[in-house]
């Protein structure tokens, strides 16, 4: 059916007459990928050492993730876990299908899995593109993949149009899943972090996460005004420009380039991700030309954020605020006992140097009422975690009413406390 750099694929029929795909590996192509992610690596450190650009951008930490993923996609038992785990974290979308690997027929060089009648999206004529809804199919495609991304952590890295099938039912297969890669948590908020800020039009919010997402270089001063003049800029040309003029993938690679010429070293994960978001970039245009992804990947990240809002205030994170809370409380007392015993006997000193009065105590004031408000939104909180394990006769989505209310009174006055907080530091 196919023949590629590292395996062939063949069509099979099992003994109940199920048609398969078999994908069998090259015969010594383990030692000789070894040899070449050797010589790759040898080069780039060559690069690092001796040339500006590989000072700026590093390429041996690259190379190595690169091979790293390599390796791994030439052990064909881990790509048929990530068949299982793909095909779990993408079972929401209607359009997206994944096959699944027959694990008796499996092994370290040989993959058998299910039989995707159809053909590469790039094979796919002109009257069968009418047939088909090319929105709706890559509305799915970059959905699943947001999810892959800042949900699940865990994403397909080489989603080019070869390896994507558009079925004989008109959904879409992702197939040859050996080569992915992780999001940490960490890098997952800043990610969905800078969406955000470039769905808003907010250069300085994107500035910002895109100097989080890179590492200083010790050999060149970083131009950090540099770095939000033109991260500004780049976001006021997505904002105004033709949406479907700049690509995801092209966003993540001008972050990454202008890091790099402003003294930062981007992350290694982020070469790997413009790559994945190139490749969707150009399926997209090849189902739905006519659609702009940015529409499609600022309603899918707003639908993340409330996901993760929601996630937030579940029951079991509630329990950990209100140990916080319990813990604080607990260690308060102590802790005011002390400073009003330093008051007290005139050991307690404060150094203030050429502050005015007045604003210092509305200051004080201010940050007083804060603490108040924070400690009684701690314990209804607390309250509200309490009251939720007890058993009554009537519910409320599950919970007694009575929890609800003190919830829902925390959630509005901890939103209160946080628009005052927003709003009094911005006009600070």
């Amino acid at each position: 059916m196919a023949s590629a750099s590292l395996s062939q694929v063949h069509r099979a029929q099992m003994r109940d007459g199920r048609n398969v795909v078999v994908k069998v590996q090259r015969p010594g192509i383990e030692q000789q990928i070894r040899d070449d992610l050797a010589a790759i690596a040898e080069i780039a450190q060559l690069v690092d050492r001796h040339s500006e650009t590989g000072r700026r951008f590093g390429f041996g930490p690259m190379v190595e993730e690169f091979a790293q993923s390599m390796l791994h996609e030439l052990d064909f038992r881990r790509e048929a876990r990530n068949l299982k785990v793909f095909g779990e974290n993408l079972a929401e979308f209607e359009r997206i299908v994944v096959p699944q690997p027959i694990d008796d027929f499996t092994n370290a060089r040989v993959l058998t899995m299910d039989l995707m009648p159809g053909r590469k999206v790039t094979s796919v004529g002109p009257l069968r593109k009418l047939e088909i809804d090319g929105d709706a199919l890559v509305e799915d495609l970059f959905g699943a993949y947001l999810k892959q991304i800042l949900v699940d952590g865990f994403f397909h890295a080489d989603p080019h149009p070869g390896n994507i099938l558009l079925t004989d039912d008109g959904r879409l297969a992702i197939v040859d899943l050996g080569m992915v890669a992780r999001v940490t948590p960490a890098l997952q908020e800043l990610l969905l972090k800078l969406m955000v800020a470039i769905a808003d039009g907010d250069g300085e919010g994107a500035a910002e996460v895109t100097r989080e997402l890179g590492e200083r270089r010790r050999d060149v001063e970083f131009d950090e005004e540099g770095l939000r003049r033109r991260v500004a800029s780049l976001v006021a040309d997505e904002q105004g420009a033709d949406l479907g003029g700049l690509s995801a993938g092209g966003v993540i690679t001008q972050l990454s380039t202008i890091a790099g010429e402003c003294g930062l070293r981007p992350k290694p994960e982020l070469t790997m991700l413009a790559k994945a978001m190139l490749n969707l970039d150009e399926t997209a245009r090849t189902l739905a030309p006519d659609l702009h992804p940015e529409d499609v990947i600022r309603d899918r990240v707003a639908s993340i954020v409330r996901h993760r809002m929601l996630h937030a205030v579940s029951p079991s994170n509630i329990v950990s605020a209100a140990l916080d809370a319990k813990e604080f409380a607990e260690k308060l007392p102590g802790r005011v006992n002390r400073v009003m015993e330093a008051l007290a006997e005139g050991t307690l000193n404060l150094n203030i140097t050429g502050i005015d009065e007045d604003a210092l105590m509305r200051h004080m004031r201010k940050v007083a009422n804060r603490i108040t408000l924070g400690l009684v939104l701690a314990a209804l909180i607390l309250g509200a975690a309490l009251l939720a394990r007890v058993q009554t006769s009537s519910k409320l989505f599950g919970y007694p009413p009575l929890a609800i209310v003190l919830f829902l009174m925390a959630a509005a006055g901890a939103t209160a406390l946080f628009i005052a907080i927003l709003l009094g530091d911005r006009h600070r």
